[in-house]
Formats: structure tokens, sequence, C-alpha cells
């Protein structure tokens, strides 16, 4: 059995208020076959990809892109990657990888605005109209790369070693750590001059057992302080297990009756 995936967004209480569109994008996929040695079809077959994005609340057209940077990088990373060059990929490969797909999202956004500057009334659309975070990530079930710009998090889950007989348990830690300047809302865009200092990137070789992508809406409500670090975060063990449980048991609930991409995205919008 491989991934099973879902992507959800919400228009939260603050922007129906102000009549204002949802500013957040996601979109997931996957890659069956390509990994040597692995029956077809199965787990250690499959590359799941995500993409999650954040308009900047002040921008006018940051919805836009952010619907533009996830759709791009999906279908870049769909296109480029399998699960057998995502396990042969060295860390510098996949680096300039990251590098090369933000660019191309930073440049499909300035293209955007100039492709709006014919027939415009009144200020002229910048780049910087369409500012948004982007987190992008692609795993099988042995290798996590994944790369981030901006704020929102990346929740990975594990089998932890020192399991009990019956279910074994999770251990959830965040891919990146927040960082300080975060906290007083200095958000670094995929459209400032400084995006490329702000990229993170990593490689994590582990078992991949759960993946979860969010923008900073969900920040409060699912991290909590570490017990480690002033500001440092932690993902909230009691929601996330509380989460992955119930994904479980609706993946299993659904399997005979109906899509299981439709039931979890209900799931989703429940909880």
């Amino acid at each position: 059995m491989g991934f099973y995936v879902a992507a959800r967004r919400v228009r939260g209480i603050s922007h129906r208020k102000s009549h204002t569109p949802c500013q957040d994008a996601a979109q997931v996929a996957r890659n069956r076959g390509g990994l040597a040695g692995s029956a077809p079809g199965s787990m250690e077959d499959e590359l799941v990809f995500g993409a999650v994005a954040d308009g900047g609340g002040s921008r006018s057209l940051s919805q836009i892109g952010a619907r533009l940077a996830v759709s791009l990088a999906v279908s870049s990373m769909r296109s480029a990657w399998n699960a057998t060059s995502l396990h042969r990929a060295s860390e510098p490969d996949l680096d300039s990888y990251w590098q090369a797909l933000y660019l191309d999202c930073r440049r499909a956004l300035e293209l955007e605005a100039m492709a709006r500057l014919q027939g415009s009334k009144g200020r002229p659309p910048t780049a910087g109209d369409f500012a948004c975070t982007l987190i992008l990530f692609m795993g099988t079930r042995k290798r996590l790369a994944a790369a981030q710009v901006g704020d929102g998090f990346l929740v990975l889950g594990r089998q932890s070693l020192d399991d009990e007989v019956g279910e074994p348990d999770i251990d959830f830690r965040l891919v990146f750590q927040n960082r300080e300047f975060e906290e007083a809302g200095q958000v670094v865009w995929l459209t400032a001059n400084d995006w490329a200092e702000d990229l993170r990137t990593t490689v994590l070789d582990c078992q991949v057992d759960f993946l979860l992508a969010s923008s900073d809406g969900m920040e409060k409500a699912v991290l909590e302080p570490a017990a480690d670090g002033a500001l440092a975060l932690q993902p909230g063990r009691g929601y996330f297990r509380q989460l992955r449980s119930g994904c479980r048991q609706t993946v299993a609930e659904s399997l005979r009756t109906e899509s299981v991409q439709s039931a979890l995205e209900g799931y989703l919008d429940a909880v």
C-alpha cells in the first residue's frame, strides 16, 4: 500500500469578515514506477509531491501568486523526478534543483505581472503584488527532500524505535525549525530580493510514515514550544496523533465505498 494524499484550503474568519479571498494554495500529486528492485505499485516504488503557498495578506494579487507558484512547482517536480532519481540524487543535486525551481516560480510571478500591465487601470501591477511563501516536498517511504521560503511548516511523522506491542508509536518533528524573526511577522516572500538567502533545503534518509505541510495559519493551534529552546517549536503530539489516527480510519472505512482522496478531503474539512 502506498501513500494516500489530499490537499485542502479554508477561507479564514478574518478573510470572510473583510470579504477577501482565501490566499492559500495547496496541491499534492504522486508518481508510481521507477525504483529498481521494488514491486510495481508498492510503497517503495511511489514518489509523492506536495506544495503549499500562502499569499501575502496585504498584497492585492497574492492569491493568484500562490496558485501559480504551487501549480508550476508540482508540475515541475512530477516531470523531473521519480523514486529512482530521488534516491540516487545527491544533496548538491537537490540543492541545485530547488534553487532553479524557486527561481522559475519567481520568474513566473514576474511574467504574470508584466502580462497584466497592458490594459491595467490605476497603479500597474508588480511582482510584489503576487507575493507568497512556498513550501515544497517530495518523498518516498525511505527518503524526503524538501525546501521552504517564508513561514509555514512541514511535519514529518515516522515510527519510533521503541515501539510497543500493538499500534506502533509515531514521532513527529518539524522538517524546518521556525526562525526567530518570524515571531515578529517579518516574513520573507518568494518575490523578495533576499528570497535566496531565506531558502532552506534538506534531505532526510529515514522512514516516512506521515507528512503534513501547512501555512502559518495553523501554527498557533497545532505547534507548541519545544523544551530545548525559548522560541523553538515542535508539533503538538496529541493533535498529530489524533489527526493521523483519523486519517487512517477514514482510509480504512472508504476503501470499499468511495474515493479515498474524496473521503480524506471531507475528513480534513471537518477537523
